[in-house]
């Protein structure tokens, strides 16, 4: 492990040299060897038979009532919506214009654009919209400033960035859904990622229904989770991983899904995933494609987390993926969804592997 100059009990491998262990791994049986020597919490120095806790209240058996029992009515009856932007003056004018539509608390614009200053138009927005649309300057030019928020006031926060709009009733079942499990990510942007060189793909859920292909979320896509983990971002035990995700210029929406994982107990670090079948990317207003080239990057970055981390990802059970019911005008389980369809059409239902 290049982080603490020690050498792993189980050989780990990078680029493309998966071994038979990894691949066990991968499939949702790790030896006990395995887990116990790469499942480990750099924050701690403990494997993940000791997972860390998101917060210090939080006890092993009830992770919900621990977390929320110090929390004000204010702090958990609403969410913060923490966008990004940079130098997309016009993707952030329509992102605000629809998200302050939605019942949050606060929509955080993070402007990344060390080198600019504030244009007036958003200053005026934000004196139209005050106590509502609060603007935070990044302290330094660094892609991980993202996630550097001081003062959330609830307890749910939504990263998001400026291209990306969600509807406002997806947010509403969304937080209803992640209040249930404040430890985890509930979000819209499911990945499969894959060690020894797979990288990640999107998975086809709607092809695969009876498989489990989820096992991460990239949150700035939109996602919900506590606002314990941006401060676990930036602890001193992830510098080296941060200031790698600032050097290439990407990576930090995979290496906040590992700090989330293993923020969590197994059995429990899998993303609650809310399906929509309509892209929420605003094609006009998406202007940077990964290439290749950034493709190829991202990928080296996540197989390199893997080395120093681990694999701590689990599939989404098939009971925690949602889809939009839009005769009921709310997300409700898949599961129940194909259920209620095959006893329309006259089928026995089978439930999933």
């Amino acid at each position: 492990d290049p982080t603490t100059n020690t050498t792993a009990t189980q050989p780990l491998t990078v680029m493309g040299a998966q071994t038979t262990n990894n691949t066990e791994a991968f499939l949702g049986a790790p030896t006990k060897n395995e887990t116990d020597a790469t499942l480990r919490d750099p924050t701690t120095n403990t494997t993940a038979t000791q997972p860390f806790t998101v917060a210090s209240a939080r006890t092993k058996n009830n992770k919900t009532d621990a977390i929320l029992e110090a929390q004000t009515i204010n702090e958990t009856d609403a969410y913060t919506i923490i966008m990004a932007t940079f130098r997309r003056d016009n993707c952030l004018r329509v992102a605000i214009q629809h998200y302050l539509k939605c019942n949050m608390r606060e929509l955080r614009i993070k402007w990344q654009d060390f080198n600019r200053s504030v244009p007036a138009w958003l200053r005026q927005v934000q004196s139209e919209h005050l106590g509502r649309l609060v603007i935070d300057v990044a302290d330094a030019d660094y892609l991980s400033s993202r996630f550097k928020v001081e003062r959330v006031p609830t307890s749910a926060v939504f990263p998001v960035d400026d291209d990306v709009r969600h509807p406002c009733f997806y947010l509403r079942d969304g937080f209803r859904i992640w209040q249930r499990t404040p430890s985890q990510i509930v979000g819209f942007a499911p990945r499969r990622v894959v060690a020894g060189g797979g990288c990640y793909r999107l998975p086809s859920v709607w092809r695969n229904i009876y498989y489990p292909i989820i096992n991460t979320m990239w949150v700035t896509k939109g996602a919900f989770l506590h606002r314990d983990y941006l401060k676990v971002y930036f602890s001193q035990d992830y510098a080296h991983l941060r200031n790698l995700v600032d050097g290439n210029l990407t990576g930090e929406d995979m290496l906040m899904s590992f700090i989330v994982a293993l923020a969590n107990p197994p059995g429990q670090r899998w993303p609650v995933t809310l399906l929509s079948r309509k892209s929420p990317d605003d094609k006009k207003c998406s202007t940077l494609a990964l290439g290749n080239a950034g493709m190829a990057k991202r990928c080296n970055l996540l197989d390199y987390f893997f080395y120093v981390l681990g694999f701590p990802m689990e599939f989404t059970p098939f009971s925690e993926i949602y889809t939009y019911d839009k005769s009921r005008s709310i997300f409700v389980p898949l599961s129940d969804k194909l259920r209620m369809k095959w006893v329309l059409h006259g089928q026995s239902p089978i439930e999933p592997v």
